[in-house]
């Protein structure tokens, strides 16, 4: 009578583990996607090398039927006082790039990479999805 309880907790137990370990993956490879992407303009404009830096960040063989979505990256900027009293001020301007900043301001340019991936539990538990769409961002301020 206990067996089948322990079973489900058993299985409950690696499918968390599961869950948390492709977390942390898509949210390393979104991290590795934006470092590179932001140690150059032309980095930063080139979708397809980021996506190629995302992929090989997970070369792990279990992966390899993964479905891994890395959208096109977006670049923003924002006009930020040269001695900015808080992290707030730069966030608060953020938005389309002027042609010039005004004054005594500098342009600052941000690239952001999303990558998503569809994680699917070993069993189908009541209440509880069977398919979870695991999403990660990471902003960089391109050098």
């Amino acid at each position: 009578m206990v067996a089948p309880v322990l079973i489900a907790m058993l299985v409950g137990t690696a499918d968390f583990g599961r869950a948390f370990y492709a977390t942390q993956a898509i949210t390393h490879a979104a991290r590795a996607g934006a470092e590179w992407a932001a140690q150059s303009t032309s980095n930063a404009s080139n979708s397809s090398g980021i996506t190629s830096i995302v992929q090989g960040s997970i070369s792990d063989g279990a992966w390899s039927d993964a479905t891994i979505t890395v959208p096109t990256p977006v670049n923003s900027c924002a006009c930020v006082t040269n001695t900015p009293a808080s992290a707030t001020d730069v966030e608060a301007t953020e938005g389309a790039c002027p042609a010039t900043c005004s004054g005594s301001t500098h342009q600052v340019n941000y690239i952001s990479v999303t990558v998503t991936k569809t994680f699917t539990t070993i069993s189908i538990y009541p209440g509880i999805p069977h398919t979870l769409n695991i999403s990660r961002t990471m902003k960089m301020r391109v050098q």
